[in-house]
């Protein structure tokens, strides 16, 4: 008979565990799913924005970060290509003069290209803030190093899933600053 109450009492207990588990998964579920439509309406806004001007290239520098740079190319429709760009010092006072004569493509160009520079590009194919393994062609490359995130952890270099997710995600969130600064500035 006590084995038969203690088997009750375990049975009840993995009841209110799962319940409590399954509550937590809910919350996750709620924050990730605030997160992606945060992600874009961000993307939404901006693209809007550059539809409304008909801006094709647009780069400003950061407020605050001393030879920090943003850039964007928009293909209308179809996709961001964002750069983030520390610039090398010998060349922060030539991407300061194409800035003020607001060649945006010349600078945005140069970003990437420029000796000595350190760069990331985010390419958001279909618009869809990045997503993992979604065949959309996404990819983030980091200087001369790409990571396609229709390809999996393993094809791109990382260890286990978590550092590969962990990688995106860090990815999503500057993504989402970086287009932020963006939107700012063609205000």
């Amino acid at each position: 008979m006590k084995a038969f109450i203690r088997i009750i009492g375990e049975v009840v207990s993995m009841k209110q565990m799962v319940r409590g588990s399954a509550i937590v998964l809910m919350l996750v579920a709620s924050v990730l799913c605030v997160t992606a439509q945060n992600d874009k309406a961000a993307i939404d806004q901006l693209k809007n924005e550059l539809e409304q001007k008909s801006i094709v290239y647009f780069a400003t520098a950061v407020p605050g970060a001393a030879g920090t740079y943003v850039g964007v190319q928009h293909i209308k429709g179809m996709a961001l290509i964002v750069i983030h760009c520390k610039a090398a010092s010998d060349n922060v006072s030539f991407i300061d003069e194409e800035l003020a004569k607001k060649d945006y493509r010349k600078v945005y160009k140069d970003l990437s290209m420029m000796r000595g520079n350190s760069y990331s590009l985010i390419f958001d194919f279909g618009l869809n803030s990045m997503e993992i393994e979604s065949g959309s062609g996404d990819f983030i490359q980091e200087n001369d190093k790409v990571r396609y995130l229709n390809k999996t952890y393993a094809d791109n270099g990382f260890a286990t899933q978590e550092e590969y997710e962990a990688f995106v995600s860090k990815y999503r969130e500057s993504y989402i600053r970086w287009l932020q600064v963006i939107s700012r500035k063609i205000r």
